[in-house]
Parts: structure tokens; C-alpha cells; sequence
């Protein structure tokens, strides 16, 4: 990633939490991986290094996947550079809208149980964490990246920080235009990082 885009953490963190299972301490350093060096994970838990392997692996994955590459190609022209962070986002917006085609549990209850636990490891958070913690709650990012409205605002705020020409005011509209190309590599993408992300949490 240019360094440029590298002072934005990950994005999408209601993927990256729940493809953390069950396991507080996993789902904890998932949530902090971005930007935590080798040598600085030796200082948690073994739960929550592993947590963070995954945080990277996650990315990998992504990153590398036909899909996603493709899905990056359509947004390239508008976004360029942005085109990838816009991608994070709007695959979190497809998986809150296809929520109960992967969870059980409401997503409201599914994000506020992870803030509850999230909140038990704040103390521990690397400041850029805790930082970007409050933000995402107060704003309750885990759900409201399935609203268009909740996106515009992000996506301003996202175009305002940046110190380059950007076209990120109009990544919703972009989004709307491409909604169902979009959708699709999300639906063929998805279910293979699923598989995958089981497997990684499988090798011990």
C-alpha cells in the first residue's frame, strides 16, 4: 500500500471481527492488526498474536483474489489509488446487507457484543487502535456501512483528510452505479475467505 494510504487503518472491520469466530482474544488482535509490526505482537497473548496473523492473512487474501482485483479494475478509472480502500468498505456494506445470509444473531446484537469486548480490551489497544475504537463505536461503523447515507459521510470525511486530489465525495454514487457487478464479485468472494480464514484459525 503507498505510504500515503497507509495513515487509514483497515477498513473493514465488520468482515475482519467476524471472520475471528468465537475466540475474545483472536477477534481482539484482528481488530488491532493493522500496522502492528512481528516484533510488537510479541508483547500479547498468544490468542491475540494469532488475532493479529489473521488480521494479516485477511489482507493477503484479499489483496490477492481475482475478485477483488477485478472488482478493483471497475473502481480504478473514478478512484485510483482510493480504489482499494473504497473496496473495503463496500464489501462491509454488502456483508451488513446480506447479514442473515451469514449470521444468526441481528447485526445490531452481533456489534454490540463485539464493542462489549472490545471495550474489556481497550486498555491494551496501541493508541492509533484506541483511537480509531472510538471512532468506529461512536459512530456504530459495524452497522450502519449497510446505509448509503452512513457511507456518504465517511467517504466526505475520508475526501476532506486526504492531502491529494481525490474522488472519494463520490464513491457512494460510484458504488450505486456498479451495485449489482459489485455484489457479485462480494458473493463469489466472500465464501472462499471464509473457507479460507477457517482453515488458517485450524493450523495451531
Amino acid at each position: 500500500m503507498a505510504s500515503w494510504l497507509s495513515a487509514w487503518p483497515c477498513m473493514n472491520y465488520l468482515a475482519h471481527i467476524y471472520l475471528s469466530g468465537n475466540d475474545q482474544q483472536i477477534l481482539c488482535g484482528n481488530f488491532i492488526g493493522d500496522g502492528i509490526r512481528r516484533k510488537e505482537s510479541m508483547h500479547f497473548s498468544h490468542g491475540v498474536r494469532r488475532g493479529i496473523e489473521l488480521h494479516h492473512f485477511i489482507d493477503g487474501f484479499t489483496d490477492h483474489h481475482p475478485e477483488t482485483e477485478n472488482a478493483r479494475k471497475l473502481l480504478r478509472p473514478v478512484l485510483r489509488k482510493y480504489a482499494g480502500v473504497a473496496l473495503d468498505i463496500y464489501f462491509d456494506h454488502f456483508l451488513g446487507a446480506k447479514w442473515n445470509q451469514f449470521h444468526e444473531q441481528a447485526l445490531e446484537h452481533f456489534a454490540h457484543n463485539c464493542h462489549g469486548l472490545l471495550d474489556t480490551f481497550e486498555p491494551r489497544m496501541p493508541e492509533k487502535s484506541r483511537r480509531f475504537y472510538h471512532y468506529m463505536k461512536a459512530h456504530n461503523w459495524l452497522v450502519n456501512y449497510r446505509d448509503m447515507k452512513a457511507l456518504n459521510t465517511v467517504f466526505a470525511g475520508m475526501s476532506r483528510r486526504s492531502r491529494f486530489p481525490n474522488n472519494m465525495h463520490i464513491a457512494v454514487e460510484l458504488l450505486e452505479v456498479h451495485y449489482e457487478e459489485l455484489g457479485a464479485h462480494f458473493e463469489r468472494f466472500f465464501p472462499e475467505l471464509q473457507r479460507a480464514s477457517s482453515r488458517f484459525l485450524d493450523q495451531k
